[in-house]
């Protein structure tokens, strides 16, 4: 037997949970970055997927796949937003995530989207859950 799952589709162009291991946000140039745990992996540990797409509207924002990228993942998706860390053109996409446990800590991993480029930026991991992840990437950036 074969099933199919179709989710709909929301107006809103920023973030936007899709389902607890998928998370989307538009870029200000109208990409969509969507962020996915792997999904034959368990909740606590695995990869993340970051997939860009062309601008686009409404069902179709999918279409036009530009380019992914695949990173090691500690934790759950937790947070996704964009923001500038480095001083440079353009904001950073920040994928944070928790770690399954009672420590519940914190990792943040920011990629940047230039010029049709998907490419890894700084790290950090075993943050206090209250931590500010942005502040801990722009501290490692900064010790560079």
């Amino acid at each position: 037997m074969l099933a199919m799952l179709t989710l709909p589709s929301a107006g809103a162009d920023e973030f936007r949970p899709i389902d607890p291991r998928q998370l989307e946000i538009r870029l200000g140039d109208g990409t969509t970055i969507v962020v996915n745990e792997g999904r034959v992996e368990p909740r606590s540990i695995g990869s993340v997927v970051l997939s860009a797409y062309a601008p686009a509207e409404g069902e179709f924002r999918y279409d036009n796949f530009q380019r992914g990228i695949v990173w090691p993942r500690d934790g759950t998706l937790l947070r996704l937003l964009t923001t500038d860390i480095d001083s440079q053109p353009g904001d950073e996409i920040i994928v944070i995530s928790q770690s399954a446990g009672s420590g519940g800590y914190l990792s943040a991993t920011a990629f940047r989207w230039r010029h049709g480029v998907l490419a890894h930026v700084a790290s950090v991991s075993d943050l206090p859950p209250a931590a500010d992840a942005v502040d801990a990437l722009k501290r490692a950036l900064q010790k560079r």
